[in-house]
């Protein structure tokens, strides 16, 4: 009866933790016709929500917010947490990342002045 207990706690935590982020519309781009990438999602657009394209190994990030501060991290399919920046936004900001981390990361969060977005690679 604990055990069940305990599991249903868990798993409330689990999604109110989650339910707390906002999903983000993520966009990968690739020229390589092989590569094999998650369908492209749209959502619809918000003000303070930022766009987040992923094309060959730079993340490009559109966000209205600018002067803020900016914290990125790259997750894989454990959830282990793969990759991490801290910046200031702009109105255009890319990043280049490795194709060896790209290739393992499986989640993005990105966090704008204390608020905190996701989205699946």
């Amino acid at each position: 009866m604990k055990h069940l207990l305990f599991t249903a706690l868990l798993i409330v935590a689990t999604t109110k933790a989650y339910a707390e982020r906002e999903f983000i519309p993520l966009q990968v781009h690739s020229s390589d016709p092989t590569d094999s990438y998650g369908q492209i999602r749209h959502a619809p657009p918000r003000v303070s929500t930022p766009i987040v394209e992923i094309v060959e190994n730079v993340i490009y990030i559109r966000s209205r917010q600018t002067g803020v501060d900016l914290t990125i991290a790259l997750e894989d399919i454990d959830g282990n947490n793969i990759y991490n920046v801290c910046t200031t936004t702009n109105d255009n900001l890319s990043i280049w990342i490795s194709q060896d981390i790209l290739n393992k990361a499986h989640i993005i969060t990105i966090n704008i002045d204390g608020k905190e977005y996701f989205g699946e690679i």
